[in-house]
């Protein structure tokens, strides 16, 4: 694995995503790391709930996959910690678990966790779920990104309208004449 400052430079890479895991055992980490990483996604690690939490701030990934560690409860609460962010909650957030345990993905799905995952599950299974909440991640921030332009365009109509109006108040003030056909052409141009 690299180190977290390799990590960070790689991070900002163009690439297919960024995919954070979270699990205090190195080995399970590893499993999940290095095929992502050969799938092309980049990826971070943390192995505890204040360095997941860290890392989501500064980093803002794409994908969350966070392994039932030996805190249980403490995985649980990050996931409900990260879904009532206003910063966090749009993440999808996968739960991995070597648990057989039927209890758990009740358990993981109702923290809000779009997913759960038996860590037992085949490579090619985990990677295609990660792909599909990176997909639907990316298509979530297109209409987030698409409706702050709706926003920015309306408001630029809007001022376009008011500088129309008041240039043909002003132009009013010098001619009459002038001013009431600048307003027809503000106002027509407007609609």
């Amino acid at each position: 694995m690299e180190t977290d400052e390799q990590q960070l430079l790689e991070w900002y890479a163009p690439s297919q995503g960024r995919v954070l895991l979270v699990d205090d055992d190195p080995d399970d980490l590893k499993k999940l790391y290095i095929p992502l990483r050969d799938e092309g996604y980049r990826v971070m690690t943390a192995s505890s709930v204040e360095e997941a939490l860290h890392r989501v701030a500064v980093t803002h990934p794409d994908v969350i996959l966070i392994g039932v560690m030996k805190q249980e409860a403490a995985c649980y609460a990050l996931a409900k910690r990260l879904k009532s962010s206003p910063q966090a909650n749009h993440i999808p957030i996968m739960m991995v678990t070597a648990s057989g345990d039927r209890e758990d993905p009740m358990r993981g799905l109702a923290t809000g966790a779009e997913n759960y995952l038996k860590q037992n599950v085949g490579v090619e299974e985990m990677v295609a779920r990660v792909r599909n909440h990176f997909r639907l991640k990316r298509y979530h921030d297109m209409v987030k990104h698409q409706n702050q332009m709706r926003k920015k365009t309306a408001a630029l109509h809007d001022a376009y309208g008011k500088t129309g109006w008041a240039l043909c108040c002003a132009a009013e003030c010098k001619d009459g004449h002038i001013g009431a056909h600048v307003q027809r052409i503000s106002i027509m141009r407007s609609v």
